[in-house]
């Protein structure tokens, strides 16, 4: 987490993913640079607030306060310094594929139903302006599963995480998801279709098998 006068940036980051997340506004306070735990993360999240509720953040002592007037949580910051994420971000792109949310996610989850029992391995194949699902299980058999796109030099298979694939769908609020790529082997990049750049998440591809 950090603030620098005028923007304020949260990263996270499992290793197999990272998120980024920026909000535009000036006047929140001091600048900072700290490290939440994860745990503390859940915490907050958990706290029975609505989504006009105003927020204080308080940083000092190695401490963080969430004060939400009705809700507090106070926990200690991580020590040391956050990973230089922004190496993981490709620099460059030569395929993307634009797609609707809505359509991609409804499409993830049935495939999903398989994956499951294949460390929910998806494979996702583009060609020409059609992008194919697929999943399978020794049990449960093979699913597939296709929808339209806008294809850019897309004609590549690719294999991600299928709850990778939907936690980077979720906070986008707009109707079209981009997903930015090089190779099967390198990370891809999620982000909204609508060039709202305030959100984007690198997702690391699993093996083709």
């Amino acid at each position: 987490m950090s603030y620098n006068g005028s923007i304020l940036r949260l990263v996270a980051t499992d290793t197999h993913r990272l998120a980024v997340r920026e909000v535009s506004k000036s006047g929140l306070g001091s600048d900072i640079s700290s490290v939440v735990p994860e745990k503390a993360l859940r915490a907050i999240k958990a706290l029975p607030l609505s989504d006009d509720t105003e927020v204080e953040l308080n940083f000092g002592s190695g401490r963080v306060g969430v004060d939400a007037g009705s809700a507090k949580v106070i926990t200690a910051l991580l020590q040391g310094t956050y990973p230089n994420w922004e190496r993981v971000v490709p620099a460059e792109t030569s395929r993307s594929w634009s797609l609707e949310v809505d359509q991609l996610n409804s499409k993830v989850k049935r495939a999903m139903i398989v994956a499951k029992d294949s460390a929910s391995r998806l494979r996702f194949k583009g060609t020409d302006e059609t992008l194919l699902i697929a999943a399978r299980s020794e049990e449960k058999g093979d699913a597939k599963e296709e929808l339209s796109m806008i294809s850019r030099n897309g004609d590549v298979e690719i294999a991600f995480n299928g709850k990778y694939v939907l936690e980077a769908l979720t906070p986008i609020s707009g109707p079209g998801v981009r997903i930015e790529m090089t190779e099967a082997a390198k990370p891809a990049i999620f982000r909204p279709a609508d060039e709202d750049k305030h959100y984007f998440c690198v997702v690391m591809p699993m093996s083709l098998m």
